[in-house]
């Protein structure tokens, strides 16, 4: 493992939403998972983060989905699609424990076609814990993809799943199970975020 590097068990933040497209890098914080409290127990103090500064290669991207595959650790970010297009775009693990600014190299571009009016940006993403289905979200939809060579995607072929409504503006996705996802929103006009279970056909 290269020095500096994230553990295998880490919690991923990413500060690189950029709605203006202006900054010229952006950063990902890794932070070694610590065990849960007990109930008597106060504050777990975690370790030291390690940050990864990145750019991309065409300039200025808005980014707000990530995720970390267990199959080649490799870190992958899917763009809102404000260019016109979204993104996927892939950086090795062996780019973490630098100081430098990494440049992200554009894996390919999805098959989901962006069109804000209909809530179709993409604000979130998982991949399930064998590494073997992602899940793209954006307001209003869930899209599905088989990871395939040097992590490109491949539709799943499940259908589209709507969640257009469900949310107040959807900002995550995680995996419960194959089909069934927990989505979060941001806070609504009386400053209350939500938290649904969504079951999408197969």
């Amino acid at each position: 493992m290269t020095p500096g590097t994230p553990p295998g068990a880490c919690l991923y933040i990413a500060d690189t939403g950029d709605n203006e497209m202006a900054r010229k890098s952006v950063v990902i914080y890794a932070v070694a998972e610590p065990d849960p409290p007990g109930r008597r127990s106060g504050a777990v103090r975690s370790a030291p983060a390690t940050a990864l500064r990145l750019k991309y290669t065409g300039g200025p991207d808005d980014v707000e989905a990530i995720y970390v595959s267990p199959r080649d650790s490799a870190l992958y970010l899917v763009s809102k699609g404000r260019r016109g297009v979204i993104q996927l775009y892939r950086v090795p693990r062996n780019a973490w424990g630098g100081d430098s600014v990494v440049t992200a190299s554009p894996l390919q571009r999805l098959p989901i076609p962006p069109f804000a009016r209909l809530g179709r940006l993409v604000t979130g993403a998982a991949i399930r814990t064998d590494g073997r289905l992602v899940a793209i979200r954006t307001y209003s939809e869930i899209y599905t993809f088989v990871p395939g060579e040097g992590g490109r995607l491949m539709p799943s072929g499940r259908p589209v799943c709507n969640i257009t409504g469900l949310e107040v503006q959807g900002e995550a996705i995680d995996f419960l199970d194959d089909s069934t996802f927990a989505l979060t929103s941001e806070a609504d006009r009386r400053g209350r975020g939500s938290i649904h279970t969504v079951r999408c056909p197969e």
